[in-house]
Formats: C-alpha cells, structure tokens, sequence
C-alpha cells in the first residue's frame, strides 16, 4: 500500500470516532464499529479504484496505531530520562503528525518502576539487619 492510499485510510479512519474513542457509547457497539469498517472500505474502494477487506483495514489501522504508540513511548522515555530539551526524541515518521488527533483518546497507564519497589524491600530488610544487631 502506497503513502496516498495509506493516507486515504488514515483519513477515513479519523472519520469515524466510534472506532478510537473508548469512552464513546458507539465504540462499545460492535454493529456500528464494523458498519463503520464498511463504510471505510467501501470509501476507500472508491476513491483509490482499489479493493480492500475489513480484515486488511483492521489489520493496517491497528499496525498504525502501534506505530504511533511506539514512537510516543520513545518521546516519553526521553523526557523521562532527563534529557535536555534539544535532546528530546523527535519522530520522522511520515504519519506522525497525521495521528496526532489520537492524543486525546489514548490512555496512558502510569508505570510502575521496579527500582522503587526493590529500594523499598531493600531497606526493610536493612531496618531488620539493623535491629537485630542493636539486640
């Protein structure tokens, strides 16, 4: 699939909110998710004189997606290390711009940091070392 027919389905996908925004009523509704899937492919047949099935629609938006979330991972994980401003990852990626209106839909999980949670245990098992020797 081509830049423009990759592009033309983004657009099409960016059309139909049912299929992004969790919190939407609709995006519950499997019935209107994949009429809406239809309509993509449908859409994109006639504009690009190119068929495309559900399954191969789901499948690239899905890839796109996972794209995305990479590289806004990548932005996060280099602002998080401390990074000074002009040392911040910046993507190149053709369609990162384009999925920018994502953002607001996407839930980011806050992380746990397996580091805390091994100073914490290290330092009970330190206050206990500590009482048995004052004993």
């Amino acid at each position: 699939m081509d830049r423009n027919k990759v592009r033309t389905l983004l657009l099409l996908y960016q059309q139909h909110p049912c299929l992004y925004v969790v919190k939407s009523v609709d995006y519950h509704n499997r019935i209107k998710r994949e009429k809406a899937l239809q309509i993509i492919c449908d859409q994109y047949t006639e504009i690009t004189k190119q068929p495309i099935t559900i399954e191969i629609a789901k499948k690239k938006i899905n890839n796109l997606r996972s794209q995305y979330l990479d590289y806004l991972n990548k932005i996060k994980q280099s602002k998080a290390s401390g990074a000074s401003t002009d040392k911040i990852y910046r993507p190149t990626w053709w369609l990162y711009e384009d999925m920018k209106f994502l953002d607001p839909y996407i839930a980011q999980r806050k992380g746990e940091s397996s580091i805390t949670e091994r100073v914490s245990r290290n330092k009970k098992i330190l206050e206990s070392y500590k009482n048995i020797i004052i004993r």
